[in-house]
């Protein structure tokens, strides 16, 4: 007796979920009309904290009555996936006594406000089988609907994922001419010339000086595409006089200014005169376009032509060791044992590429020489010959290329070579 009346109450509970399971109207679904709204004429989409407006083309994001830019291309993201992405299924009839059971809540909801219609969504929670979630929509009144599972977060965007955190709209090959004041006073003045060459305009004692190309490149290269953290609204009397003052020149004869202020969490502000906002940089933001001068100056010193090498002599403390270039086998070789050397161009490479990080003409008497180098030509003629001398940091040394001239430079190149020198 007890078997039946167990089996009576499954079957009983598998017909009241039948009967309480929203059923699926597929007369309706063939008849909902999704709407496209890509192709409306859309004035504003509401969200429950901020909304989207679109004034005379230019889309701005309204936060507490605070308009900030909107990145035109999530906007019209989002409005792509809305049409894109219609109901799964149609499901009953609701009223609204019932939204609570299917976790639907007026807070969780869209308008997009179009000037040929006006079209509202509510979210509801997840389906059994989580491939969706439950939906209400003034497309189909007060009918359950089950919209894509992604539509749950679609509508729990923040203002910051439709801000334009791209502060510039000019490309970089726009550019042409940067010219910063720190803390109000004269910095740093680059020009760029109609070849893409680079010229120092300030410091005075720069000016014959040459530009380290791809450092002044990537300086212009990172204005451009310079972005923001977030966007804020900051009373400027909170504010510390600004750090740096930036003014761009721009090809078509343009400039723009900047300020960039000190803020909290180590944080820093920029502000471009027209704007009423500021945007937020980190330490790596204010970095990629804040270069001393001295580090826009070509500090190469080792002038060659790699092809003309055609010997390398090493040598370290420990052990010395030739190689020479075969022509016709076109591979380095280590005299004597006749081996293939490896890497050999690379060396050569990373040695025409050391940049200086200061010279002197006078070293301790107490830095010893980890590595020496010779680079020679067919004719067995010197074309480097240079000595590194070690410091107090691994990954330094003073480079002699001259008795009274030594350059500082960081590098694993020296490391590399001994570490070879030892497996030859």
């Amino acid at each position: 007796m007890k078997r039946i009346l167990w089996l009576s109450g499954i079957a009983l509970g598998l017909w009241l979920g039948i009967y309480l399971w929203p059923h699926v109207d597929s007369s309706k679904e063939e008849q909902i009309q999704w709407p496209n709204l890509v192709s409306l004429n859309i004035n504003r989409i509401i969200f429950k904290d901020f909304s989207l407006l679109n004034q005379t083309g230019k889309w701005k994001v309204r936060v507490k009555e605070q308009d900030f830019p909107a990145n035109k291309e999530e906007v019209e993201s989002l409005l792509r996936f809305i049409s894109q992405n219609k109901p799964k299924r149609v499901l009953d009839k609701i009223n609204s006594d019932k939204w609570s059971q299917f976790g639907l809540n007026k807070d969780n909801s869209l308008v997009i406000e179009a000037e040929e219609k006006q079209i509202q969504l509510i979210l509801g929670g997840e389906n059994p089988s989580q491939d969706g979630v439950y939906a209400l929509s003034n497309i189909l009144p007060n009918t359950l609907l089950l919209l894509p599972f992604d539509y749950e977060q679609e509508l729990k965007k923040n203002p910051k994922d439709f801000y334009q955190l791209a502060i510039f709209s000019f490309a970089d090959e726009d550019l042409k001419k940067v010219q910063i004041e720190k803390k109000g006073q004269p910095y740093l003045v680059l020009k760029k010339g109609e070849k893409e060459d680079f010229q120092f305009l300030y410091p005075e004692e720069y000016k014959k000086e040459k530009v380290n190309s791809s450092e002044a490149t990537s300086l212009f290269f990172n204005l451009a595409t310079l972005k923001a953290q977030d966007l804020l609204y900051v009373d400027p009397k909170n504010l510390s006089p600004p750090l740096y003052t930036y003014t761009l020149e721009l090809k078509n004869l343009t400039s723009l200014s900047l300020q960039i202020y000190s803020y909290e969490d180590s944080n820093y502000l920029l502000k471009l005169d027209k704007n009423p906002w500021y945007y937020l940089l980190d330490q790596a933001g204010l970095n990629g376009i804040n270069k001393k001068p001295f580090l826009l100056k070509d500090r190469h010193f080792l002038n060659f032509v790699q092809e003309d090498v055609k010997r390398i002599e090493l040598a370290s403390p420990e052990k010395s060791l030739d190689i020479v270039y075969k022509d016709r086998e076109k591979v380095w070789k280590v005299v004597g044992s006749g081996e293939e050397f490896s890497g050999a161009s690379l060396y050569l490479w990373e040695l025409q590429d050391l940049e200086y990080l200061d010279i002197t003409g006078k070293l301790p008497s107490d830095l010893s020489v980890v590595l020496s180098l010779t680079l020679k030509n067919k004719m067995n003629k010197d074309l480097v010959d240079v000595e590194f001398f070690s410091t107090k940091d691994k990954d330094k040394f003073w480079v002699k290329i001259a008795e009274d001239r030594y350059y500082l430079v960081q590098t694993d190149l020296v490391k590399n070579l001994t570490s070879k020198l030892k497996e030859n």
